[in-house]
């Protein structure tokens, strides 16, 4: 089976009639994790980071959320962000690399 995987930066969540699906970014404000997801809801993440005291950060998809993305493919197509902005990229690419050890077990 093929599969396109994006992470969430694509700004894209379905292709109706393609086997598409994404891995998403997080945003962190004081103990409160958003996803970068539908359903995320924008007014209360920019409140909160209009109203945080401390500092906010960001996390790219692990290399387990791409491994979980690629269960059942035999064709992976990962769309990631620039390299240089994110370890999305890094993430994907070692998620790859266990994919493709593990697919090697089962044929042996």
């Amino acid at each position: 089976m093929k599969k396109i995987i994006a992470d969430s930066s694509s700004n894209q969540y379905s292709f109706p009639g393609i086997p598409y699906d994404y891995a998403s970014l997080q945003i962190t404000v004081d103990d409160r994790n958003f996803v970068d997801a539908q359903g995320l809801d924008l007014e209360e993440m920019v409140d909160a980071l209009e109203h945080t005291k401390k500092r906010s950060s960001t996390a790219c998809p692990s290399t387990g959320d791409w491994l979980s993305k690629f269960e059942g493919a035999d064709e992976i197509y990962a769309i990631t962000i620039s390299s240089k902005l994110s370890g999305s990229y890094e993430s994907a690419r070692i998620a790859e690399k266990e994919y493709l050890e593990e697919q090697l077990r089962e044929l042996q």
